[in-house]
């Protein structure tokens, strides 16, 4: 079956299951008195659930039905989706695994192999009342129409032989298999503006990259499995995977569903592999291996705004890579580049000692989630002697921008809801030397590139000092700073069709194949 048919078909591993609830009807064995009628069908509502959940042999307290895999296995239970299903069921424990699991989500004594992570944190309750968003008339887009909106009037992202095969060369001869995606993810991503141009929008990207040069690759050789996730769309789209009651699906609820999608086909077509830190998932939003946006540090005490489970071991790629928040783990996540449209800014790249203010900031005032204040500081101007040399403005019009950060021999990079903002990748393409204000932060691919040789590495108690050391920096220096962010830009801009040996996705496949090698090694 081609890798086409397989996102369009009735897949492996994805069933639907209807009917599953029992539908009340409205009773009238004593017309006297509506209170007994309602008393008389709740207690018999009860009682056939409570004899269904028996002869099902699922725990009361899940209060949701458990459904078997194709195969008629009771050893592994999960949620299970199909493009035409309305309805579906995690087990009791929101956990699916290879072997037979108690109550509490964990293999029976003298069991052994790999398992599958729950599905949601312990201190949660798992959905009961699932319902999905079907499209009602039946109509998806196709996984290839997607490409035209990454590249206007094309249906794949490398048109030629020729660049297929400079593709195939920066990937390492890693073989990584692409997860199908879902049908209710396909209807997201063609609904909303949010899903792409964004600053998480090389999500898209790279999935699609992805499809193209691992198209012959199957689970049983895959070195990884990439699952396709799409954080920045399914946060600004609540719901649109389906409903849990009353409530939308949040971003938590979708990727936990799409995971165990995933494994459940890996169970049929690769049973018994260990898959413990192989599976790559892209968390493009801002937050990362969290999957909930938090707004606070006292959020994060919340068992919702943590590190989701499903993500714990596995490796995360995205810009989060704060190494003392919850939402990073250093030993498997990947720190790649934000997004930036930098073909739309109009710049000449004038010389950094021939510009005509030292230094630009004009970021929003209330992404400062980071290190709070620290932007109003960067704006207030009690802290510059000399007001004609600083440019503090905030500008919506594009090329007004792409002149503040042509003229300005410094961009000014605060932390964010992360510890760098996006922007400071359009100030290297513009030559303007970013200058980070950074504590606990890993950059991307800083094992490979000296940030100190093309850019300003700052604490953040030097927000209020910026005019006094900045100009303090000899015009000779700028330059070459500037010459060297000139020289490696290409690799934290997303350029299509993204095959070149410098770019994002090749310094990504650099990574994964140290991580390879340490598969091997073990």
């Amino acid at each position: 079956m081609t890798r086409q048919g397989f996102r369009t078909e009735q897949r492996v591993g994805f069933e639907s299951e209807k009917g599953l609830g029992l539908r009340e009807k409205s009773l009238s064995l004593f017309p006297r008195s509506r209170l007994w009628n309602v008393l008389l069908v709740s207690l018999a509502f009860t009682i056939c659930s409570i004899l269904w959940f028996a002869s099902a042999g699922i725990p009361l307290h899940a209060g949701i039905a458990g459904s078997t895999i194709s195969n008629g296995s009771d050893a592994v239970r999960g949620l299970v989706v199909s493009s035409t299903g309305e309805a579906g069921t995690v087990d009791a424990t929101g956990t699916g695994t290879h072997l037979v699991v108690d109550s509490s989500g964990h293999p029976r004594s003298g069991t052994s192999g790999w398992q599958r992570a729950r599905l949601f944190p312990e201190e949660l309750s798992i959905p009961g009342n699932l319902k999905f968003n079907y499209s009602r008339d039946g109509y998806y887009p196709t996984f290839d129409s997607l490409v035209g909106d990454v590249v206007p009037g094309k249906t794949r992202l490398l048109n030629t032989a020729e660049e297929l095969a400079d593709a195939r060369s920066i990937a390492y001869g890693l073989k990584i298999w692409v997860a199908p995606v879902s049908p209710l993810t396909l209807k997201c991503l063609k609904t909303s503006d949010k899903c792409d141009n964004t600053l998480g929008c090389w999500d898209k990207r790279l999935t699609l990259f992805l499809n193209e040069i691992m198209e012959d690759v199957t689970p049983e050789e895959a070195d990884f499995v990439f699952v396709p996730y799409f954080q920045y769309c399914f946060h600004y789209q609540p719901g649109c995977w389906g409903m849990v009651g009353s409530r939308k699906t949040d971003p938590l609820d979708t990727l936990s569903l799409i995971y165990n999608e995933t494994m459940n086909i890996l169970d049929q077509s690769a049973p018994g592999r260990d898959w413990g830190g192989r599976l790559i998932v892209p968390m493009a939003h801002d937050f990362g291996g969290c999957a909930l946006f938090y707004f606070s540090e006292r959020a994060l005490q919340s068992a919702r705004y943590r590190r989701a489970p499903v993500l714990l071991d596995q490796i995360v790629v995205g810009a989060m890579g704060d190494y003392d928040t919850p939402c990073f783990q250093r030993e498997t996540d990947i720190v790649v580049p934000a997004y930036v449209d930098h073909l739309t800014l109009n710049v000449t790249v004038i010389k950094s000692s021939d510009r005509q203010y030292l230094l630009y900031f004009g970021g929003t005032l209330k992404f400062d989630l980071r290190k709070r204040h620290i932007r109003r500081k960067i704006m207030d101007k009690k802290f510059y002697k000399h007001e004609d040399q600083q440019n503090l403005h905030f500008f919506d019009d594009r090329q007004q921008y792409s002149a503040a950060i042509d003229n300005s021999a410094f961009c000014i990079g605060p932390p964010g809801v992360v510890g760098w903002t996006g922007r400071v990748w359009e100030a290297i393409y513009a030559g303007c030397i970013p200058v980070f204000l950074s504590e606990n932060t890993e950059f991307p691919w800083e094992d490979a590139f000296d940030y100190r040789k093309f850019a300003i590495m700052l604490d953040y108690h030097y927000a209020n000092k910026l005019e006094t050391v900045l100009g303090a920096v000899p015009l000779e220096e700028r330059d070459r700073l500037q010459a060297e962010g000139q020289r490696i830009k290409n690799n934290f801009l997303y350029n299509p069709p993204f095959n070149q040996p410098d770019s994002p996705f090749a310094n990504l496949f650099r990574i994964l194949r140290t991580k390879k090698e340490k598969f091997v090694r073990r």
